[in-house]
């Protein structure tokens, strides 16, 4: 089953339910996977951080843990590294309004990515 994007999940909205399992092992997450379901998520953790890697093909949601993160600022980069290290998605349990913050700017540092030269040979 290819990986669905953020896109997709949005235009399945109200279509048909979208099976999301929440693991807590490696090995949970690549039975998800083989299962075919659609989204698989974990707590962002350091001992958490390959399970992307383990799922290529999978739509892989990573949540921040709730009162970790003070700040809109605080949350974003916490969510950065969370996306660098392979989630296609991100939950956060702050207000709607840091919720907001974080996904322009993850809207802006998409844009920085698509500008810079992939071979680094800019």
């Amino acid at each position: 089953m290819p990986e669905l994007t953020v896109k997709d999940l949005l235009e399945l909205k109200g279509v048909r339910q979208i099976p999301f399992v929440q693991v807590t092992r490696g090995e949970e997450a690549i039975a998800a996977a083989i299962a075919g379901i659609d989204m698989i998520g974990s707590g962002f953790r350091p001992e958490t951080r390959h399970f992307p890697t383990l799922v290529p093909d999978s739509h892989f949601q990573f949540g921040l843990d709730w009162g970790r993160q003070a700040n809109a600022a605080e949350a974003l980069r916490e969510a950065m590294q969370a996306m660098e290290a392979g989630a296609e998605s991100i939950y956060c349990a702050m207000s709607p309004a840091v919720e907001h913050d974080v996904s322009i700017e993850r809207d802006e540092f998409d844009r920085f990515l698509d500008s810079i030269d992939p071979a680094g040979e800019a």
